[in-house]
């Protein structure tokens, strides 16, 4: 068991930076946002809590971000918007509360979007039906209410909605 360490300010070259499965815990350090390399950045299943912090959303050069299987709450920021070189976002199985930012839409690269099983809530906002090289939506066991706009229709490369 142990954290990651602030000193990840360091490795300002790295591109792909991945220690899933394992059991580190703590929080993300904000200092995460020095590594302006990033391209793919997996933390999944570990026992990581806090929010997510500022800093990753200035991380342009991200592609591949798995957060998945962790203890993460908060809210996911309208900063998302600014990552708009991602192609994986995978969040789910977290503790987040709030809702899906419309900037979302923002994100034109989207192929998979995993929010299942993440506390989020309300309803689904415009800036998701924006998304068309979207393939993987899910959605399952959160608390979304509302209705699912007819603008779903032009996601005509969903292969997958959950």
């Amino acid at each position: 068991i142990g954290s990651v360490s602030e000193n990840i300010r360091q490795l300002t070259k790295l591109i792909d930076f991945r220690i899933n499965d394992n059991s580190f815990n703590g929080t993300i350090p904000d200092a995460i946002k020095l590594c302006q390399e990033l391209e793919i950045l997996d933390f999944s299943h570990n026992d990581l809590s806090g929010t997510l912090p500022s800093g990753l959303f200035e991380l342009s050069t991200l592609q591949y971000f798995y957060m998945r299987a962790n203890s993460l709450t908060g809210s996911i920021s309208e900063d998302i918007g600014q990552l708009t070189k991602l192609n994986h976002l995978w969040v789910d199985e977290n503790k987040f509360n709030g809702t899906i930012p419309n900037s979302i839409g923002l994100c034109q690269d989207l192929e998979k979007l995993h929010l299942q099983e993440s506390g989020l809530h309300g309803t689904l906002p415009d800036g998701l039906y924006d998304l068309m090289n979207l393939q993987d939506l899910y959605l399952d066991r959160n608390d979304f209410s509302g209705t699912i706009s007819e603008r779903i229709g032009d996601m005509t490369g969903l292969l997958d909605l959950r």
